[in-house]
């Protein structure tokens, strides 16, 4: 008699579920973050020769604690390109979203990018929430 395995679904982080029901979009499939993609988009392992911003981005980096450092190391591209697009205020509240939560986010289009941030800061200031 050939027993079937039931397989129970992982439990996600609180944050990274609450994040995810305000996303009404399913979720693109994303490539596996290998070193040869990372390594242009991570200032703190580009070569010599960089340009200045590069060299301020290392700058933050490096100023960062190792623990901050070593999560920023696992982002993959996609995610550490968008994250230097970001106002300081949102790079503030990008830290506080999911791994997972931060590849979605910025694997999205501008619009929904755009409606995502809205109901993250409405979220994060309840005065500035219209609910």
């Amino acid at each position: 008699m050939r027993r079937s395995l039931i397989v129970k679904p992982i439990a996600a982080p609180r944050r990274s579920l609450a994040l995810l029901a305000l996303l009404t979009l399913p979720q693109p499939a994303f490539a596996q973050d290998s070193a040869q993609s990372r390594a242009p988009d991570d200032p703190a392992e580009m070569q010599d020769g960089a340009s200045s911003s590069e060299s301020s981005k290392r700058s933050i980096i490096s100023s960062w604690s190792n623990e901050k450092q070593a999560a920023y190391k696992m982002w993959p591209a996609e995610a550490k390109r968008y994250y230097w697009t970001l106002t300081p205020e949102r790079q503030k509240l990008f830290w506080g979203l999911a791994d997972s939560d931060k590849v979605t986010l910025s694997g999205m289009s501008e619009a929904d990018k755009a409606a995502v941030w809205e109901r993250i800061e409405a979220k994060s200031d309840p005065s500035k929430s219209s609910e």
